[in-house]
């Protein structure tokens, strides 16, 4: 697995407990697309985490996609061609910089206030064809009545599925975006 610096001191939170924290969830995607080949993935879809902090107020997600489908937005939106098959590629500035703007314009949350997140990418990191992009944000007040907006790779894809799931408040829920989908208000408790 090629890796660059996926946690931040800025949160609090160690690689170590990140990666415990994710361990559940990693497993399940790697045995879900275990089987899938960039010849082979015949679905379009890209699943989001975002954990939300309320000490710190923060959001910390990551999103993972199928590598060739990420490296052909990210080429489209940046108008250059990247290719993240090498651990400096990984940790390229240049490339770090044209991740951040397209998660920025495609991965869209504003606040109950209408106070959009500003992401910061903290990290990237490859498994066979799969890419994990981690960011986070600040986000006061929390998912309470906040909106999000997914939309990554739509630009591609018709059939692209977007899936985030949200954990915050000892509670887990979700949301399916498609193309035609815009702003949706985070699932809250019943």
């Amino acid at each position: 697995m090629q890796k660059c610096e996926v946690r931040s001191a800025k949160c609090g939170i160690s690689t170590p407990t990140f990666r415990r924290r994710w361990s559940a969830f990693v497993v399940f995607m790697l045995c879900a697309t275990a089987y899938a080949s960039p010849a082979r993935h015949k679905f379009h879809a890209s699943i989001t985490q975002m954990d939300y902090h309320a000490k710190a107020q923060s959001i910390e997600a990551v999103t993972r996609f199928f590598l060739d489908d990420f490296e052909t937005a990210i080429s489209q939106h940046a108008q250059r061609e990247i290719k993240f098959n090498t651990p400096a590629s990984l940790k390229d500035k240049a490339n770090g910089t044209a991740v951040l703007a397209y998660l920025r314009e495609r991965i869209e949350i504003k606040s109950a206030k209408g106070v959009p997140v500003k992401f910061t990418l903290v990290g990237m990191e490859m498994q066979g064809d799969m890419i994990w992009v981690y960011y986070e944000g600040k986000l006061a007040g929390g998912f309470a009545n906040a909106q999000v907006r997914q939309r990554t790779l739509h630009e591609l894809y018709e059939d692209q599925v977007n899936i985030v799931n949200y954990k915050y408040e000892g509670q887990q829920s979700g949301t399916m975006f498609n193309v035609q989908d815009g702003f949706k208000a985070v699932p809250q408790k019943k």
